[in-house]
């Protein structure tokens, strides 16, 4: 008699032997999420100007409906401000985030003078736990086996400095077989160093992979510098109900952010 066991993200639904019925449902992967929230505003804000046309330029609400309509399993946001900081443009209550995101674990890691965060969020079926403190990564259980996740988000001010802080992510995640790193890069992934290196001769270094945006990520800057990288899984195609399933951009047409969201399915 045979017997086979059907996963759905990584959870074993039934298990159909000669003579039953078989179940129709089979591993769909994990749905992963990367956006730059741009401090919860639209793409015509400045944070220059933080306080001009205040209200017209909040868009937490849409940005939250949007992360939750496609509901990713794990989503990375950078440049997450909240109120508890002070007066940086920021008007969103760390309190009201948590709640609207109750079905997954949050981790929030503060990254920058300006109070920026980056912010990991994993499904609480996914058994989430932090890496540590220092990696800014977290790591969740998935068919049996773990898959580190970090989030990125590196420095504008050279390629070298970039590429510098992309490795330290790197060497920490050397000794895992599963890993996940997505964010916003700053610089195209073909862009080269001082020394002749790139984001992408980098991540090929340590075995990850990727498949990129085709139309810019950065809205102002015209440029596609938010990236999903992996390594030890195997990508999927996204589902008819993300829009854009060519580019792995999710929308053509965004102004809830400076940035596009990017998204990507994997199985291990």
């Amino acid at each position: 008699m045979w017997k086979t066991t059907y996963f759905f993200r990584g959870q074993a639904l039934c298990t159909a032997a000669s003579g039953e019925e078989i179940c129709d449902t089979v591993d769909s992967g994990l749905t992963f999420m990367s956006w730059n929230t741009y401090n919860f505003r639209r793409k015509e804000w400045t944070h220059r100007r933080p306080y001009d046309n205040d209200h017209l330029t909040r868009s937490f609400e849409d940005q939250c409906n949007f992360i939750l309509q496609h509901a990713p399993d794990v989503f990375c946001l950078q440049e997450a401000t909240f109120t508890k900081d002070g007066p940086t443009g920021s008007y969103v209550d760390m309190n009201t985030f948590e709640q609207k995101f109750s079905e997954y674990k949050l981790f929030f890691h503060k990254y920058s003078r300006y109070n920026l965060y980056r912010v990991i969020g994993v499904r609480n079926t996914l058994n989430p736990i932090q890496e540590d403190e220092l990696t800014e990564c977290a790591t969740l259980t998935y068919s049996g086996k773990k898959i580190m996740v970090c989030s990125v988000h590196l420095p504008l001010s050279t390629v070298d400095k970039a590429i510098s802080r992309l490795e330290t992510h790197l060497q920490m995640s050397k000794s895992k077989d599963n890993v996940v790193i997505m964010g916003d890069f700053n610089y195209p992934e073909y862009e080269k160093s001082s020394n002749g290196e790139s984001i992408n001769s980098v991540m090929q270094k340590y075995k990850f992979k990727n498949h990129p945006p085709q139309r810019p990520t950065g809205i102002k800057r015209g440029k596609i510098i938010d990236m999903i990288w992996w390594k030890g899984l195997t990508p999927l195609q996204l589902t008819p109900s993300h829009q854009d399933t060519r580019t792995h951009t999710v929308e053509k047409r965004f102004a809830y952010s400076d940035h596009l969201p990017i998204m990507q399915r994997l199985k291990l």
